[in-house]
């Protein structure tokens, strides 16, 4: 959960705010989902991601055992985002019932719980996914953030993402530009992040970005 809000966050960091681009270009052909295929766009996000030049802001929601293997042989950064288990489920709730990707759920959500705890849902258990990301913490080319931290103070958050990517010099206008762009108000209204045009999300049962809470 939020991993598109920080995924733009991080190409604009990374682009020292070009937001014409970013209001011109869908977020996922910017920063390419390495694992994910998809028919309709016939968009392969690892062809896509070694198509582009550097520095390059590519998206994973994969578990640390299945990374690429040279992900730490290299000095790429990493960027993880937390989220707390109880919000981040019924968060993925409201998406499995809206993803014809997992038929439109049709389960209730005392059933839905249970697979959630039991790692049965997509890209597998929170509980091992986030002790295998957390255990790299010390790691100086890793970056942990936590969602409620970027709710409750967004500007600061952009500016340790800054800092850790290598853009320090960014200035507080082009911060404040950032987190403008990225309200969630902003972000559901954007056509470039708000994924209206993604087939198999039926926004009418809910939509990508839901409440932002």
């Amino acid at each position: 959960t939020g991993t598109t809000w920080l995924q733009e966050i991080v190409w604009l960091v990374v682009n020292e705010g070009n937001l014409q681009k970013a209001t011109e270009t869908q977020v996922y052909f910017r920063s390419p989902f390495l694992e994910f295929k998809d028919l309709v766009l016939n968009e392969v996000g690892l062809d896509l991601a070694e198509s582009m030049p550097s520095p390059r802001v590519i998206k994973t929601h994969l578990p640390l055992d299945l990374a690429p293997s040279g992900l730490f042989t290299s000095k790429c950064k990493k960027i993880v985002l937390f989220r707390n288990p109880r919000d981040l489920c019924v968060s993925y709730f409201h998406f499995y019932r809206s993803s014809s990707s997992f038929g439109n759920y049709q389960g209730d959500w005392p059933e839905f719980l249970e697979m959630f705890l039991d790692g049965h849902v997509d890209h597998g258990s929170w509980f091992d996914f986030t002790k295998g990301w957390w255990s790299k913490k010390d790691n100086p080319d890793v970056l942990i953030l936590f969602y409620e931290n970027m709710k409750k103070d967004l500007r600061s958050e952009i500016k340790k993402i800054a800092h850790f990517v290598g853009r320090s010099s960014v200035s507080d206008e082009i911060v404040d530009s950032i987190a403008d762009h990225c309200s969630f108000e902003s972000m559901r209204s954007n056509p470039m992040t708000n994924h209206h045009d993604v087939y198999s999300i039926d926004k009418e049962i809910s939509p990508l970005l839901r409440k932002g809470l």
